[in-house]
């Protein structure tokens, strides 16, 4: 089986040697040593590699991750029940991150025709501005229609 130093596997897998050190200094990976003390990879290391990091794209840390394929600590039904907690706590998060989103988009567009617009895409009177206002009250709105601002005039 053909074997790879730790540098030109690095390049192979798009990842840096300190990386595949971390990983093993946390136990997860076990490169084979010359005599030299050189760390050589097989094809085997790039599926373990492979499944901690989806593990840990999951949002499992790395001692987690160790537990669950070192350590068997786990059966497979509480390692997938784990999964799906962590999946669905990240997509929590990503819709939190898509409101955001939107949110900028909706006041950006405004506050980018503001003339008095400080470079950060908001208008330095913010709390004035006629754009951010809605008619019958002082507090901020996107959903207000006029394309001017009130300290433009």
């Amino acid at each position: 089986m053909k074997q790879y130093r730790i540098g030109d596997y690095a390049k192979y897998l798009g990842v840096s040697p300190d990386f595949l050190k971390h990983y093993e200094e946390q136990g997860l990976i076990t490169p084979s040593r010359s005599g030299s003390g050189y760390r050589y990879y097989s094809f085997t290391t790039t599926m373990r590699l492979i499944e901690c990091v989806r593990l840990r794209n999951y949002g499992m840390t790395l001692r987690e991750i160790r537990e669950i394929l070192t350590e068997h600590t786990e059966s497979n039904e509480q390692v997938e029940r784990r999964v799906a907690e962590n999946v669905r706590s990240l997509e929590q998060e990503v819709t939190l991150d898509q409101a955001l989103i939107r949110n900028y988009a909706e006041l950006t567009p405004g506050a980018s025709r503001c003339s008095s617009a400080t470079g950060t895409g908001m208008c330095a009177s913010a709390a004035r501005c006629s754009f951010f206002r809605t008619p019958t009250n002082t507090t901020f709105s996107t959903t207000r229609a006029s394309t001017s601002c009130c300290a433009t005039g």
